[in-house]
């Protein structure tokens, strides 16, 4: 449960997304090793590919770590950024290897590495660092990003929300002022009629009894529906008639 919450938001389309932004990043590389280099067509798309490769392994802890921050840490603006600096530092230590790792494992050969001077401990830890410095510079600007496009949607989403909200506010309060008036007018009605009634008995007799007569078989048919909020076209036409 924890996992599935903390990975909330993680789609396909973030993915793919999050593909074409790494990509874009060699898109320079490329065209200049192409252009300035003189570096043949095909060595330039597989140079593209496999840095490109590369750098998905590498930022890939890093996405997981500022989604997870996203969903999990409360929404305060120390909190998260602090927590947020942390996710990109971390998700940098375990990329930068990972990456590194992949990338010796598979541009390994062994003549050439015999004829190639080893590198020292110091070059090591220096390429380390500056692999895992730029990396925080990139995640870092991704991040404001994606934490730009998350809370616009979050706000967008909320107002919704509220939107839908008033509305069913509004049709409450209506239906309310309804009633009210309902009950308003239903003693109106029935004191006036009575009235009518009571007048035509002392002058009309047979049109009072008439009368009173249409008014029980209006009241046994609109009594039992008065109440209701929804009515159909046949009740009213058959309460007309009665």
């Amino acid at each position: 449960m924890n996992a599935t919450r903390a990975l909330h938001g993680l789609t396909w389309r973030l993915l793919a997304v999050f593909c074409l932004l790494v990509a874009a990043t060699k898109v320079s590389g490329a065209f200049h090793g192409y252009v300035y280099n003189g570096t043949p067509g095909f060595e330039v798309a597989r140079w593209f590919l496999e840095s490109s490769s590369y750098d998905v392994v590498f930022y890939t802890p890093t996405l997981l770590a500022v989604i997870a921050v996203n969903n999990l840490v409360t929404k305060d603006s120390g909190r998260t950024i602090l927590t947020l600096a942390i996710a990109i530092a971390l998700g940098n230590v375990v990329g930068f290897p990972l990456s590194d790792g992949i990338r010796h494992a598979l541009e390994s050969n062994p003549s050439a590495s015999s004829d190639e001077p080893a590198r020292s401990s110091a070059d090591t830890l220096i390429n380390y660092a500056a692999g895992w410095l730029e990396g925080c510079l990139w995640s870092a600007a991704a991040a404001i990003l994606y934490f730009f496009v998350v809370r616009e949607g979050e706000a967008a989403e909320s107002l919704h929300r509220e939107e839908l909200d008033r509305i069913g506010l509004d049709r409450q309060m209506t239906e309310a002022r309804l009633q009210v008036m309902q009950a308003q007018i239903e003693p109106h009605f029935l004191f006036n009629t009575l009235a009518n009634v009571r007048r035509l008995y002392q002058t009309e007799p047979e049109t009072g009894r008439t009368m009173l007569q249409h008014l029980r078989r209006y009241l046994s048919a609109a009594l039992p529906q008065m109440r209701e909020a929804q009515s159909t076209l046949g009740r009213w036409v058959r309460s007309g008639r009665a």
